[in-house]
């Protein structure tokens, strides 16, 4: 099949019918030579020396890998939503997951998540009712006096868009600890507010999955204090996902290059790692893009203190200055700081995700 790929040319319909790469044949060369570097990762834990003959046998492979994005595999589906057919937002990150992405400001936790609702509209009606909002969300707060009323002025810890990002605690029982009810509210009293009519109004402070990542055809209300007329994202837009990326290609071969895998033209397993996380982030964002998610195309109009989750190539270069992004040198650290981008980069792909933890422990 790769033989094919790579020596033949489409020259009819079908050309026009290829969503995917517009009939490159090259181009699925590429993905299917790329797979293969799956098959060898599965492999490796039960026949090591098969594994690495896969990966020369590909990384040396005139056919070529998908090893920038310009070759990734995103499909656009032509509706408005995929296979969840079902409403997943009680999914919320932990906050392992959380303060690792928000620490690094690694730009995926804009796409893979969605910002809480204590927005500065939001807060500032917390402080209007002298309502105690939650310890963690107001500890991130700066604010003042201005004709004796307490305002709000402006972030404080990682400041926006990463300031409202917050995962939950996991531990057995954490739901009933006195040291987490800030996170669980058992009272029912500190994730709402009041309307001028007594209507209550509740806002979530942790992280739920950015849902218009795997589906479509969602309503988004941005939140806002309980008496403002809400805004809504109604656009609806045919799904994109990404399916195949030359993050997992960079991955699997700086992976291999740590074990011990080698073929000709090699580079160091520190490039790969390098070209592996920029190519996941830049991933991620295209098609969060092509999705338009909430705060991406702009943030929010009544929030002068939102800033847009759109990528900006100072968070790119920071990020891979980063410890947890560049490899020491001692090869069981470097191996486990490969897996956790792996397990990142798979995290809207389950199957991937699960497969990818089991192997690598």
């Amino acid at each position: 099949t790769i033989n094919y790929l790579s020596s033949n040319e489409i020259k009819d319909v079908l050309n026009n019918q290829d969503f995917i790469y517009k009939g490159d044949l090259k181009k699925w060369g590429k993905l299917a030579n790329s797979l293969k570097l799956k098959i060898a990762a599965r492999l490796i834990n039960k026949d090591r020396n098969r594994a690495f003959e896969i990966v020369k046998q590909v990384a040396e492979s005139p056919v070529g890998l998908i090893a920038t994005t310009d070759d990734d595999f995103v499909y656009n589906k032509g509706k408005f939503d995929n296979n969840w057919n079902n409403d997943f937002s009680v999914g919320v990150g932990t906050q392992h997951l959380i303060d690792f992405l928000v620490n690094n400001k690694d730009p995926r936790l804009l796409y893979f998540f969605q910002k809480n609702d204590y927005n500065s509209n939001v807060v500032q009606a917390y402080f209007d009712q002298k309502r105690e909002m939650p310890d963690f969300v107001e500890k991130n707060v700066i604010s003042e006096v201005k004709d004796g009323k307490k305002v709000f002025k402006e972030w404080g810890g990682p400041g926006e868009p990463w300031v409202r990002y917050y995962g939950l605690p996991v531990e057995i029982g954490a739901g009933q600890m006195d040291k987490y009810e800030d996170y669980f509210d058992p009272t029912g009293q500190l994730f709402v507010l009041y309307s001028a009519a007594g209507a209550k109004k509740s806002y979530y402070p942790c992280t739920y999955r950015n849902q218009e990542m795997v589906k479509g055809l969602l309503t988004y209300t941005y939140p806002d204090a309980p008496d403002v007329t809400p805004v809504q994202d109604t656009q609806q837009y045919g799904w994109y996902g990404l399916y195949f990326s030359a993050a997992e290609t960079n991955f699997f071969l700086a992976e291999f290059t740590l074990l011990g895998a080698t073929w000709n033209g090699q580079k160091s397993a520190q490039e790969y790692f390098t070209d592996g996380i920029t190519a996941s982030v830049k991933g991620y964002d295209y098609v969060a893009s092509q999705n338009h998610i909430p705060y991406y195309d702009s943030p929010y109009v009544n929030d002068p203190h939102d800033v847009s989750i759109k990528l900006q190539d100072e968070w790119l270069t920071e990020l891979l200055k980063k410890e947890a992004y560049i490899l020491s040198g001692d090869k069981v650290s470097d191996l486990e700081k490969v897996y956790i981008q792996e397990y990142l980069h798979y995290f809207n792909a389950p199957i991937d995700q699960y497969v990818n933890i089991m192997r690598s422990g």
